[in-house]
């Protein structure tokens, strides 16, 4: 999870620790104010590929470990802020 405070260090170095780690095979930044999250995945060659997913609907896949997570279901129980009303809640 993404926190205002540690945004950047979460994107910045932390993000190129995680990397390092030989074992790690995916990385899921999610962002706590909208539904969006930044996957990251181990490529062939040691390199690293990025996909964004937005919006509830969307699915992020994880081949890997045959596995995928449901942005409904990460973003299960949050609300987000209405920007047409200014105040209250989405789901």
């Amino acid at each position: 999870m993404l926190s205002p405070s540690t945004r950047q260090t979460d994107l910045g170095r932390k993000l190129e620790e995680y990397k390092a780690l030989p074992a790690l095979a995916y990385i899921l930044l999610v962002e706590p104010d909208v539904p969006s999250v930044l996957l990251c995945w181990r490529a062939p060659g040691d390199g690293w590929e990025l996909a964004a997913v937005e919006g509830l609907a969307g699915v992020v896949g994880l081949p890997g470990i045959r596995a995928e997570l449901a942005m409904g279901e990460i973003y299960e129980d949050v609300s987000f802020p209405d920007p047409l009303a200014g105040e209250g809640g989405l789901r």
